[in-house]
Parts: C-alpha cells; structure tokens; sequence
C-alpha cells in the first residue's frame, strides 16, 4: 500500500497496474485469471452478485481458449440463481477452476466457491455460512431458524397437546405457501454446495489422506451433504455474516484449502492486486470491477452533476463525465408528462438520460446514473 501510495499513481495508472499483475499471474501460474471484486463500503450500491454479473463474466471470457481458469473473488453474496449460473457455465468452459480469497467471500459467493477444484485462502481471507436469509415481517432473517422455531413448536404442541396462546397466534398467521418457500430456500443453498463439492471439488478424490479409505461416490456425496449441512446451520454460527478461516473450514467443516501463501511468487502478485483494488474503491466511485488481462469492467456510481437551468422548467440538460478517461456525455432529462417535448427533441439530435441509468464507456468503464435521477426528482418535487 505505501509504495503505490509514494509513487502518487493517478487512476488510469492503477488499473494499467492491475492489468499487469493480471497477466503476471497469467504467466506464473499457467491459468487465466479473472478478478471480480467489490467496495464493501458501499453497501447501498449494486455491489451483490448477480444475473447482470453472469453475462458480464461470459462476455469477458467469450474468447478465452484456456482450459485453466482462477477466479479472484470478493463479495457479500447475492443471488443463489446467479450463483448456480455462473458455476454451471465456468465448469462447461473450462477443464480445471479455482477460486482465490484474499478478502471477504460469503454466502452465494461461498456457494460459487464451492464449485471449484481448489480453493485458495490466506490468513486474511474468509469464506461465510450459506443459510438462506428471506424476509420475515420487516426485516431479513435465517430461514434456519425459521424452520427451527416452526418444528420446536410442532414437537411442544405434539407433547403438550397445545400452544401457548402467543405461540398459537404467531403459527396461525403461516401460510402452508410461505412455509413451503422457507423450507425450499433453504434446501436450495445445500443442494448446490452438496451437488458442487461432488461433482467437481471431490471429482478426483479417489483415497482418504488419514487411514487411506478408498472414496467411492456414495462417500463424496456423504461428505458433501454433512459440509453442506454444516454451512448452512445458523445455530452453528449465530451471524449470517461470520467470517470463516482456513482452520475453521479445514478442522470444523473437514473441507481441503488450500493455503496461497505457500507459493510466494504467486501470493506477492495476489496481495498486490487486493491492494490495487482497494486503492481505486477508495480514490473513485467505482463499486464493482470484473476484469481479465484482455477487458475490464468498472461500475461506478455518479453523484448529481452542477446545472444552472431552473427546477421549473420542463427539461434538465446534464453533462455527465466518464470518472475513468473523462469523456463527456450530454442528455436531458424530461420531468413533464408531455411526450411532444421528447419527440421535439429528439428530432433535434438530443438524447434522453437512458432508462436504465447505465451508461457504457468506450474505455469499458460503467456509469450507474441511477442516483443522479433520484436526486433530481427529490430536488424538483420535494
């Protein structure tokens, strides 16, 4: 951190950095190295893995003839689909996958993980529990323990021949619906992690390393099933987000990881990406980057830009500037309900602000407009 910070690095020149280590990686390892990272710190940004992150991944590696691939990842979760996608297509491309964790990589993102031959971890890496979070009443909660307090009180009332009437108000406002969904999420998540342990992490596992048992199918299977089990118990871990080391994951869980640090070369490269990657979070609006040596993807949020046209008229003009090569963009905004004004202008050679708030650069930088509408709207009509 301190030697990229004394040679005053500007942006462009970070990313030009990370490029580099990218295919220094390449070189070393014999793989080809995908990166997709996030900005923990920018929770309320659409940092969570995704179906969006799948078509992106698959454009980037669309042309990649290798048959080895890493996957440098860092992510608070998000979509099990997502994840599921994501596994099914880097398994159908490439022969050999392994994933890299230097930081933080939980629930779906530990899914994914789960999918790979190897798993690399260091000291300050960690992977999370898998349990299913749904919504319950106002606020997210584990199905877990959802599914826990529902057969508790099927066993009470079975023994006791009634609830209390707290108990009986609570179970009456269930619906066989909603339990069935709860039960089924949580399903979801160990199916996937049993289903990607036997089919690929344990593929080639042929021999138990303790006492030399020889390990047929039914075996891996039992072995997945009881990890998958275990990940997925919030009795166990009491926080959805609790941070899971390499010990843990080998002693507790009995799951093979393998440590980055005992390759120095390749670890140096590693830490000096996580450090890049931290570097441009923290001097940019970037949120989220997914990159090999050839592309890469940078989404950034935008913040409102100046404009001196008054609130009361109809349209906005906005100039809005790529954060990454600085080229400008221009658009407008209609806060009437008149359509004529949009066709007027756009016979004019006006564009309107797009409608999904995405811009995509030439430079392959994404600009997240989303927060430049709201604040507008806010401005104009609170």
């Amino acid at each position: 951190m301190l030697e990229y910070l004394s040679r005053e690095m500007n942006m462009q020149e970070y990313e030009n950095e990370l490029l580099e280590l990218i295919k220094e990686y390449d070189n070393k390892s014999g793989k080809h190295l995908l990166i997709y990272s996030v900005d923990f710190t920018n929770s309320e940004l659409p940092i969570s893995l995704s179906m969006d992150d799948l078509y992106t991944i698959k454009d980037i590696l669309r042309n990649d003839e290798s048959d080895k691939l890493s996957v440098y990842i860092e992510t608070p979760g998000g979509s099990g689909t997502a994840a599921e996608e994501i596994a099914l297509f880097l398994r159908k491309k490439y022969e050999y996958v392994d994933f890299i964790v230097v930081g933080e990589c939980k629930s779906a993102g530990t899914i994914l993980t789960m999918c790979g031959d190897k798993i690399y971890l260091n000291d300050t890496g960690s992977l999370g529990p898998i349990d299913a979070q749904i919504q319950i009443g106002r606020s997210m909660g584990s199905a877990h323990d959802y599914m826990k307090w529902i057969h508790d009180k099927m066993d009470e009332a079975e023994k006791n021949g009634s609830l209390n009437n707290f108990d009986a108000l609570m179970v009456a406002q269930i619906t066989p619906n909603e339990l069935i969904g709860v039960e089924n999420s949580l399903k979801y998540g160990k199916e996937l992690v049993t289903n990607f342990l036997k089919n690929y992490k344990f593929k080639n596992w042929n021999e138990t390393e303790t006492n030399h048992k020889k390990v047929d199918d039914d075996y891996r299977e039992k072995r997945a099933k009881k990890i998958a089990d275990k990940l997925s118990d919030h009795s166990l871990w009491k926080s959805h987000g609790r941070s899971l080391k390499i010990d843990t994951l080998c002693e507790e869980l009995e799951l093979k990881i393998d440590d980055i640090g005992e390759n120095d070369e390749i670890c140096e490269i590693v830490e000096r990406i996580q450090v890049l990657l931290r570097l441009i979070f923290s001097s940019s609006p970037s949120y989220k980057i997914i990159a090999d040596e050839d592309t890469k993807l940078v989404k950034g949020a935008m913040e409102v830009p100046p404009t001196d046209v008054p609130m009361d008229l109809p349209i906005i003009k906005l100039n809005i500037v790529c954060n990454n090569c600085g080229k400008q963009y221009d658009f407008y905004l209609n806060v009437s309900n008149d359509s004529d004004i949009d066709i007027k202008l756009q016979n004019q050679g006006e564009i309107p602000l797009p409608e999904d708030d995405v811009i995509y650069c030439e430079c392959g930088y994404e600009l997240n407009l989303a927060d430049i509408r709201k604040n507008l709207y806010d401005e104009i009509f609170n």
